[in-house]
């Protein structure tokens, strides 16, 4: 679901298999360096299926990839809340969604990410600004699984907070 280089997904997908899906990008901060990061899981047809199983740290600067971890080697969730033999469902909210209008919300999100990145990373926002963000919230609200959100806080909460709380 990112917008990413080949090098990445070919080094991760060397690591963990052809079959893996990436979230959509969360910027941070980790020692003073601008990071993206992902969780990986396993795609599948089925609605119910894995949590995530890995993190991957990229610079935002050159998206070298800083780290790999398998989750089952130090987990970024609370194992006791998210047991990976504990399904988790994929299913959207809205399923009202078609394959084409799915995709065309990714290309949307993924275009739109670029710009809300470098906006996390500024102390204010203008009215136009404020609105790409509110627009992007929007999208991947609409596309990401519900059962993902605790994924994507783990990742980064101080993201999370910021964009729900932009508009």
């Amino acid at each position: 679901m990112m917008n990413k280089n080949n090098s990445l997904v070919n080094k991760v997908k060397m690591l963990y298999g052809e079959n893996i899906s990436f979230s959509f990008p969360v910027p941070a901060t980790e020692n003073g360096m601008k990071v993206e990061k992902y969780f990986v899981y396993r795609m599948s047809f089925e609605k119910n299926k894995t949590r995530p199983f890995a993190i991957v740290i990229t610079a935002v600067a050159d998206g070298t990839i800083l780290e790999i971890v398998n989750s089952h080697f130090c987990d970024f969730v609370d194992t006791s809340e998210y047991p990976f033999e504990k399904k988790i469902s994929y299913e959207l909210s809205d399923d009202s969604l078609t394959a084409r209008q799915m995709k065309d919300l990714i290309e949307r999100a993924n275009c739109l990410y670029y710009t809300v990145r470098e906006l996390f990373f500024q102390k204010e926002l203008s009215e136009n600004n404020k609105a790409i963000v509110v627009e992007y919230k929007s999208i991947v609200d609409r596309i990401t699984p519900p059962s993902l959100i605790p994924f994507y806080n783990a990742l980064n909460p101080s993201y999370v907070s910021w964009l729900n709380s932009v508009g």
